[in-house]
């Protein structure tokens, strides 16, 4: 998933990520959810909703809790590169 245009400076987050979500299916976001349980806990009333909780401070901060070192790491490198980036430049 790329992140170029979910974050603008207005509501911190766009339609993108929003119907990104949308275009996810079933079997995605039930994944999604088991990783992330704090995006369904209280169930959003719906995407926009769901998105805007997942770019929230609190929500990021649980997110990055759950990391290890060398995921943190990883991540720090994929903040620092330019989007869109491949895993060879990981």
């Amino acid at each position: 998933m790329s992140l170029t245009g979910v974050v603008n400076s207005s509501s911190g987050f766009s339609p993108t990520f929003a119907a990104e979500l949308r275009e996810r299916s079933d079997e995605d976001l039930e994944k999604l959810f088991t990783l992330r349980p704090d995006l369904i806990t209280p169930i959003p009333a719906d995407m926009s909703s769901l998105a805007t909780r997942a770019c929230s401070a609190p929500s990021l901060l649980r997110a990055l809790e759950t990391l290890n070192q060398w995921q943190f790491q990883v991540l720090e490198v994929c903040a620092a590169l330019r989007d869109p980036f491949t895993i060879k430049e990981v």
